[in-house]
């Protein structure tokens, strides 16, 4: 009996491993992107593709995506953040966020000007990821954040900002 469950747990663990990698964004990946983030009531605006990392299967099925966009001088944010359902917890978000870092980093911008808009039930998530709780939010996210608040007012969630403090 305890080599059956075993065996359950094994399978279940191979099966929820998934083999993914990283390319830059496509143009053809601009109306999936902007699609999903509108059914996820995200802000679907904004979308270069050249900005997206496009986390795809080792078969090329897209299952996740994310930017860091400009916003005003030396500020960033660090948008439209997404991993399909079907491949959450799979370690496809916390390695999307350090190739979003690591290539914004890479391309000499500083990394401590990296803000975020999020839901206030994901701070601890992004928290392990280097990213604190702001009291006041750049002038230049005013817009989002206003549009955001409102539309998670309505869902009963509450809105958040946080910046990236391991810069």
């Amino acid at each position: 009996m305890a080599r059956m469950a075993v065996a359950c747990l094994l399978a279940v663990a191979t099966a929820n491993a998934m083999s993914f990698g990283f390319r830059l964004g496509l143009p053809k990946d601009v109306l999936p992107i902007a699609l999903t983030l509108a059914r996820q009531m995200m802000n679907p605006l904004s979308i270069q593709h050249e900005r997206f990392v496009v986390a795809t299967t080792d078969k090329g099925r897209r299952v996740g995506f994310g930017q860091i966009r400009p916003l005003d001088g030396d500020l960033w944010e660090l948008a439209s953040l997404y991993v399909e359902e079907d491949a959450r917890s799979s370690g496809i978000g916390r390695a999307l966020v350090a190739e979003l870092l690591a290539r914004h980093a890479n391309a000499c911008r500083p990394l401590d000007g990296i803000h975020l808009i999020t839901l206030a039930t994901t701070v601890a998530w992004y928290e392990d990821r280097g990213f604190e709780l702001c009291k006041d939010a750049p002038d230049a996210m005013g817009l989002e954040i206003a549009a955001g608040k409102y539309i998670s007012l309505v869902l009963g969630n509450e809105l958040v900002c946080m910046r990236y403090a391991q810069g």
